[in-house]
């Protein structure tokens, strides 16, 4: 993968702390913070580089791609890293740059997947009694039965990633921010990372930070 030194991130203090909200999507819940340099006071970004530091390559374009997905549904231009940056071998910082220009990249997000955790919940065993109407030869027979649930084990999925905004050109940090997002029935990597993706993606143009074309 990319050496994430490169970038040189930056410390930062006295941050404007962002809204911490929630974000339910499909199967999925996201619960956002985020803090924003206020030192940042520059035009918007216009194309964003989507970089997952993941080492699983698998889960890396999964990543990737649905950053992709979630952030041209709300107008922001963006691109993967795995398809102008193969991590094939180690680049150094002027191949990377030259990389940026030609791409016009002007921002560089890093989503770096923190944690994994699976709780495994006991579903009771229940029963419901329920009625229907069926029409037949002319007169409505009402019907009963007893639907029986449960009586078995789901697991419940919670994922955690920090995610920092990267400004290409004076290598500072923009925009940080620390995602929780949990499984609320069933869902996948898949459905828990799109719920991530546009609650940032919101995040940023409701503080300027990128452009939307919408």
């Amino acid at each position: 993968m990319i050496p994430l030194e490169v970038f040189y991130f930056i410390f930062f203090s006295n941050w404007k702390l962002g809204f911490i909200g929630l974000y339910i999507s499909g199967c999925a819940q996201t619960e956002l913070g985020y803090v924003k340099n206020p030192e940042f006071n520059q035009t918007k970004f216009k194309k964003i580089l989507i970089f997952a530091n993941i080492s699983d390559l698998n889960l890396a374009k999964k990543t990737e791609l649905n950053f992709i997905d979630e952030f041209k549904s709300l107008g922001i231009n963006s691109v993967s890293s795995l398809n102008i940056i193969p991590p094939v071998k180690e680049y150094n910082k002027d191949e990377l740059l030259d990389i940026f220009n030609q791409n016009g990249i002007d921002g560089i997000l890093i989503i770096t997947l923190k944690d994994v955790k699976k709780d495994s919940i006991y579903v009771p065993p229940q029963e419901q009694n329920q009625q229907i109407q069926i029409y037949s030869r002319g007169n409505f027979q009402n019907y009963s039965y007893t639907e029986k649930y449960g009586g078995f084990f789901v697991t419940k999925t919670s994922l955690k990633f920090d995610t920092v905004l990267i400004d290409a050109k004076t290598e500072k940090i923009v925009w940080r921010s620390t995602a929780d997002v949990k499984d609320i029935y069933l869902a996948s990597y898949d459905t828990m990372v799109e719920s991530m993706a546009k609650k940032i993606g919101k995040s940023l143009i409701k503080e300027n930070i990128v452009e939307s074309k919408k």
